[in-house]
């Protein structure tokens, strides 16, 4: 009997850190967290059940986003968890309410608006962070 040892390439990121990276927390008309239901960033909303892990949230992003090892190596310098995907991750965030709100010609209280929030990926930002980065960015 011939055997052959099959040698599995070790995971680059975790289930926890790709559930992480892809899913966001949905709220409800209170602007609370609802903690079972988790949206993705392609808007579809998948429940994970406490015993269940992340398995449900991966089988969506397995399906959905293929290339989900590629696309974090290369959106973060470092693994998810780290600094400075955290530093990363919040300057997109302020950079993205920034355009929104700048290009759409819109007022700085666009973002404290519960429709507002409803409708985009982006996580909330107040106005006086806005207003802080905007000065910052007319500065330099």
């Amino acid at each position: 009997m011939l055997t052959t040892s099959r040698t599995q390439r070790p995971a680059t990121f975790t289930n926890r850190q790709v559930a992480n990276f892809y899913f966001r927390p949905c709220r409800d008309q209170y602007d609370e967290v609802i903690l079972e239901y988790f949206r993705c960033r392609c808007g579809a909303v998948r429940k994970r059940s406490p015993g269940s892990r992340y398995t449900n949230l991966m089988q969506h992003i397995r399906r959905e986003h293929p290339s989900f090892a590629a696309e974090m190596l290369a959106a973060t310098p470092g693994e998810t968890g780290s600094l400075l995907h955290y530093v990363r991750h919040s300057a997109l965030n302020t950079f993205g309410w920034l355009e929104w709100i700048v290009l759409g010609n819109l007022p700085l209280s666009f973002c404290e608006s519960r429709l507002s929030r409803r409708y985009t990926n982006l996580e909330p930002i107040s106005v006086e962070t806005l207003r802080g980065s905007l000065e910052s960015v007319t500065r330099s």
